[in-house]
């Protein structure tokens, strides 16, 4: 594999910068675009003030995890102006790797439009399974500090048995707790019901949430709606960290004076660092792994 490729990073936020520092410590010669009110250290990396520029002296295009909220511009929260996918994929794009986070129905559209060689790195189980990891720890960090009683003892509702629920689900019964998990798939259920914790089926959902003083949804579908919430007390916090447009009828949520939290992008947030490093790591994987792509 040749020595000098160079790596462009288009947007993010704080993880992405920790993404970008930590890719240059790996000898590879980085860029960034879109950090203008961005005022801390950037490393080793470059900050370019032209995309058509970061974009022509990249072999390896970033985008952030996720590339996009809205389907139609980048994240990108330190940026003086919004960035259009549009305006990436119209630029010179030809023989780049494109890699990017999540959003792939979209980004596959542009890529495919472009004959661009795209990959998906949140796509990597190793990844998601690191990413889940953060996000309860994220999750346990907002418990602790928001409910109104302690996790030992108390019953908690994780809505959703994937990934993240059932980690989450493991750790809440290590505090103590009395765990109830929700899931559409029977072998979900038998999974939960063999790993200890009580095992409840959506139409179950509501009779659930009126015993607990802990809700989390990690189902990005509307699954704890007025049926849910008419069931559940005001001093019960919910946590939701689905995707856009989550789980929770938030406005019912509101109207019946019960504490929501929304806790999008979690690892981010609670441990940019960690979260930083483990995309760094994917991210030279897929690089070395597609030596051949630049004549190495």
């Amino acid at each position: 594999m040749k020595k000098d490729i160079k790596v462009g990073f288009i947007c993010g936020g704080e993880r992405q910068i920790i993404t970008a520092k930590k890719i240059a410590s790996y000898g590879y010669e980085t860029v960034l675009y879109g950090f203008d009110k961005y005022s801390g250290d950037f490393g080793l990396c470059t900050r370019i003030k032209n995309l058509s520029d970061l974009i022509s002296m990249s072999d390896v295009l970033i985008l952030p995890l996720p590339a996009t909220s809205d389907g139609m511009s980048v994240n990108a929260p330190f940026s003086e102006k919004t960035i259009n996918l549009s305006e990436i994929f119209t630029a010179n794009c030809d023989n780049k790797l494109f890699l990017y986070g999540g959003c792939g129905n979209i980004i596959e559209k542009y890529a495919s439009e472009h004959k661009l060689h795209a990959f998906d790195y949140y796509g990597i189980e190793k990844l998601k399974l690191k990413n889940a990891l953060l996000t309860v720890e994220g999750v346990i960090e907002i418990a602790l500090r928001e409910m109104k009683s302690s996790l030992y003892e108390s019953k908690c509702l994780v809505v959703g048995y994937g990934r993240i629920g059932k980690i989450l689900s493991e750790r809440l019964k290590a505090f103590g707790a009395e765990v109830y998990a929700s899931a559409r798939k029977k072998e979900k259920l038998t999974d939960a019901e063999m790993n200890g914790i009580i095992p409840v089926k959506n139409e179950e959902l509501p009779s659930a949430a009126e015993k607990c003083s802990l809700i989390v949804n990690t189902v990005p579908a509307k699954v704890i709606d007025e049926s849910v919430l008419c069931k559940t007390s005001e001093s019960t916090l919910i946590i939701d960290v689905a995707s856009k447009p989550g789980g929770v009828d938030f406005d019912e949520a509101k109207k019946r004076n019960i504490n929501v939290i929304w806790a999008l992008e979690l690892p981010g947030k609670t441990a940019p660092e960690t979260a930083g490093r483990f995309i760094a790591e994917t991210l030279d994987g897929i690089i070395k792994e597609n030596a051949d792509f630049f004549g190495g």
